[in-house]
């Protein structure tokens, strides 16, 4: 990856209950793969989780590419 940033202003923060709490944010990736170029942004949620030793990540997932802008 040459960036891999959050996109200002999009990151949102939603607890669920004392122990939940998911970030959604929109993402832009610019970078290469297999010697192809890619500039692209989407959208991705990560899920934590509160234990005894602290926040836990859980699980993420992400959007297909948005079209662009």
């Amino acid at each position: 990856y040459e960036a891999q940033v959050e996109d200002a202003g999009t990151q949102t923060v939603r607890m669920y209950g004392p122990d939940v709490a998911i970030v959604t944010a929109r993402l832009w990736l610019k970078g290469t793969r297999a010697g192809m170029a890619f500039d692209r942004r989407l959208w991705f949620s990560d899920t934590y989780v509160r234990t005894p030793d602290g926040w836990r990540y859980a699980f993420g997932q992400a959007s297909l590419s948005l079209p662009p802008s």
